[in-house]
């Protein structure tokens, strides 16, 4: 993984990438987004062709599909942001690593119930 980059040099062709904004120039939040057109669709099936064209960052929501609250994040929300900066996505861990730490996680909490 590389060293955060201005904005300005950040792909503009749907690439995720991990971005930094601050929407209340306090707290700063470090999420998965991408430069996309949000909201537009298809003329043809009676859709405007262009939404908001911009970045929009992906968050865990609380919501399941009914909108009713749940314990864990269990859907996606997109939303518009203003990021001050970017870096590629880290690569992808191994699967057989990601058991190992799940298995070990599980046996702590089996030990301390």
């Amino acid at each position: 993984m590389g060293d955060w980059q201005p904005m300005r040099t950040a792909p503009r062709d749907g690439t995720m990438v991990l971005i930094v904004e601050t929407p209340n120039g306090e707290a700063w939040n470090v999420m998965p987004a991408m430069y996309m057109n949000l909201g537009g669709g298809d003329p043809r099936l009676g859709q405007k062709a262009e939404g908001y064209i911009g970045w929009v960052g992906l968050a865990g929501s609380r919501y399941n599909g009914e909108g009713y609250p749940h314990d864990l994040p269990v859907r996606v929300k997109t939303y518009v942001c203003t990021p001050v900066c970017w870096m590629p996505m880290p690569e992808r861990e191994d699967v057989a690593k990601l058991r190992r730490r799940a298995g070990q996680i599980y046996r702590q909490e089996k030990v301390h119930d």
